[in-house]
């Protein structure tokens, strides 16, 4: 069952990273480890770099609008010098624009390290001479031809026809990979390109959308020239830097990353192109593969879960199956194995079933006892209770519990009703207990917290005699020293000797008034617990509250009396607090890697998330109603680290509480 959990946390985490590397490819063209690179800060390195070589230069062509051109107002403009603008913002290094005459001039500049980058479509042939960032935007090739040119409609169209395209642009490359026979007619930019188709000679113009159709307008070619519907490339558009300059490509890739994530390339398409021809790709159908993706990794894991879960349970259902066929076997030998006398009766009042205590306690065997009427317990209690309880609890339906007085011991009859409330009662648990010991505890105890209570005063008022006797003391020593007379010297040690006996006086009630002490010894937890739980009897009755004290009896266990007694006693007094009437309260304890671990369990009011963190200081209580010293949960925790323990709790607010407590061997010596 590991094996699989193992292998589902694996494929999920798998899935996961598939799923986020996924979408980082998506929204920013990275993978998770390229993303994390270029969103750290700028490196020292880097700080270094940008400091020694100052203001970075752009220099590209000024004959592509509205990608960038010069304006009427002679100012260089244009989308890509908006982004740049927006780059050197994020990247927090002026950036200058230098406007070439030409595309051919700007290759030129970048490559021999005159000026510092530029944007372009990145091929192979251009890798030799650039190194290239992450992409930036978008850029779609067209065709532009004579609106009366019927004879090219598409790409392969081209081939034997003329076409002007601007020199070193990537349409030329575009079109020597893909198109062959096209004779190729070199223009300084699209505007000498596109004069060219209007005066009739050449067949087409190829370039960039953008610049093509804006071209179109400020040439007043609109009415003579179509532009082809079929996009004839739809490339990315990176930054070129000179070979070699990594410093300077990763400051742009970092500042490419903080554009993106802050989504300003949608702007600059707003601002420029509105909804027609946007510079950032169409990410739809990508999200709808991520969230089919998503959906099919939630369907993939459900079904996992379902399976396993199936596998759980069957495996569950066999291990329960075994459980309770090895139950039946033993329950019979648990039932005789306990102390208590057990007896279960029908509702004709015929035993059906008694535990080995009983058969002894009644000195016969149980083949001879089961069938008979229970009125044979009578040979060993001849008390009418017993009579009593038995027949109210058939007649009521409920489970009750007496005491009893016989022979010189107490003894303790609770019965059980085995059915479901809204089931016909058939039969009922009769246990009787011999509660003698546990009745003389309660007396030693409720003695013992007597003798509490009584050091305590006592260290009280010896604390406010010490200062006049200190007071005594001194006055008594400096009569001693004015004085020479015999008769006075007598009275004067009279005095020293009486304070020295009323200190001695004081010491012993000072040590009577501690807490606890440090001696450790080996008690029964289960009656321990028991005893301290019957000192709670009365406001457990009161509140109709059911206490479960789920111990070994066997159970022994080294530790300070003092501080447990201390510390069973607030944790239960607080659950009876905490819980309303008719509510639970479970003990459960155990021994687990040598530690005795006792939990209190209650399904009271909770203590809310905020208070959690107080409860064990001193003075924090919840108690509005002043029934609370705040004191209670701060000495017990005290106790418990006295001697060695641990203690945490857990809690919801009208769901209940759990407080845990871990008890070393002897305080862990």
């Amino acid at each position: 069952m590991r094996k699989r959990i193992s292998i589902g946390i694996i494929l999920g985490l798998l899935c996961l990273t598939f799923l986020t590397n996924y979408y980082f490819k998506i929204e920013y063209g990275l993978n998770i480890i390229s993303y994390i690179e270029r969103a750290m800060p700028i490196s020292k390195s880097e700080k270094q770099w940008l400091d020694n070589h100052g203001p970075i230069i752009y220099g590209s062509d000024q004959s592509s609008p509205p990608l960038r051109y010069i304006d009427n107002d002679n100012q260089y403009t244009g989308s890509v010098v908006d982004y740049i603008r927006a780059l050197s913002i994020e990247i927090g290094q002026v950036i200058e624009f230098v406007p070439l005459k030409n595309w051919d001039e700007s290759l030129y500049n970048v490559a021999e390290s005159k000026k510092d980058f530029f944007d372009l479509i990145p091929s192979y042939e251009r890798s030799n001479a650039f190194d290239f960032s992450d992409p930036i935007y978008v850029l779609k090739g067209a065709i532009a031809v004579d609106k009366d040119n019927k004879s090219i409609n598409s790409l392969n169209d081209l081939a034997g026809k003329e076409v002007a395209i601007p020199k070193n642009d990537y349409a030329i490359e575009f079109i020597n990979n893909n198109i062959k026979d096209v004779k190729i007619i070199y223009t300084k930019n699209l505007e000498d390109a596109l004069k060219l188709l209007g005066d009739g000679n050449v067949d087409a113009v190829v370039g960039d959308e953008p610049v093509l159709r804006y071209s179109l307008d400020t040439l007043s070619l609109r009415e003579k020239v179509r532009i082809l519907e079929q996009v004839i490339y739809d490339e990315d558009a990176v930054l070129a830097v000179p070979k070699g300059e990594k410093e300077l490509l990763s400051i742009l890739n970092k500042g490419i990353l903080s554009v993106k994530k802050k989504d300003i390339l949608s702007n600059i398409d707003n601002k420029w192109y509105g909804v027609s021809l946007p510079l950032k790709r169409s990410n739809t159908k990508k999200h709808i593969t991520l969230i089919c993706l998503i959906f099919a990794s939630i369907i993939s894991v459900i079904v996992y879960i379902y399976h396993a879960i199936n596998l759980i349970l069957k495996n569950e259902i066999d291990n329960k199956t075994a459980e309770l066929n090895k139950s039946k076997k033993q329950l019979q030998v648990t039932f005789d194995g306990l102390t208590h006398l057990l007896i279960v009766l029908d509702k004709r009042l015929n035993i059906i079933n008694i535990n080995k205590a009983s058969c002894n306690f009644l000195n016969k065997p149980r083949e001879k006892i089961i069938g008979k009427n229970y009125s044979i317990l009578k040979r060993g209690f001849q008390t009418k209770e017993l009579d009593e309880v038995i027949n109210e609890t058939f007649t009521q339906k409920k489970n009750l519990k007496i005491d009893f007085n016989y022979r010189k011991k107490i003894y303790r009859v609770s019965t059980f009703i085995l059915c479901e409330q809204e089931e016909p009662l058939e039969n009922i648990l009769v246990m009787i207990d011999d509660i003698t010991q546990v009745k003389m505890g309660e007396r030693k105890l409720v003695y013992e917290n007597k003798m509490v209570a009584i050091g305590q005063l006592a260290s009280g008022v010896a604390h406010e005699i010490r200062n006049p006797l200190g007071i005594i003391r001194n006055y008594a020593y400096l009569l001693k020293v004015d004085t020479e007379e015999e008769e006075q010297l007598e009275y004067i040690d009279v005095i020293e000797s009486s304070v020295d006996r009323a200190s001695g006086i004081i010491d012993n009630l000072l040590d009577f008034g501690r807490l606890s002490d440090n001696e450790y010894s080996i008690i029964n937890i289960s009656r321990f617990l028991k005893g301290i739980a019957n000192l709670n009897k009365k406001a457990l009755k009161d509140k109709s509250i059911a206490l479960v004290i789920n111990c070994n009896n066997e159970l022994e266990y080294s530790v300070n009396q003092g501080s447990l007694k201390h510390v069973i006693f607030n944790l239960l007094s607080n659950a009876i607090d905490a819980v309303d009437k008719g509510g639970e309260i479970i003990i459960d304890c155990e021994v687990n890697n040598d530690n005795l671990e006792i939990e209190f369990i209650d399904n009271g009011n909770g203590i809310k998330k905020e208070d959690l963190e107080n409860i064990f200081n001193p003075f924090f209580t919840t108690k509005l109603d002043k029934k609370g010293t705040g004191l209670g949960l701060y000495i017990t925790y005290t106790e418990v680290k006295k001697f060695g323990g641990n203690i945490s709790v857990s809690s919801k607010v009208n769901k209940g509480t759990v407080f845990h407590i871990d008890i070393p061997w002897g305080g862990g010596n």
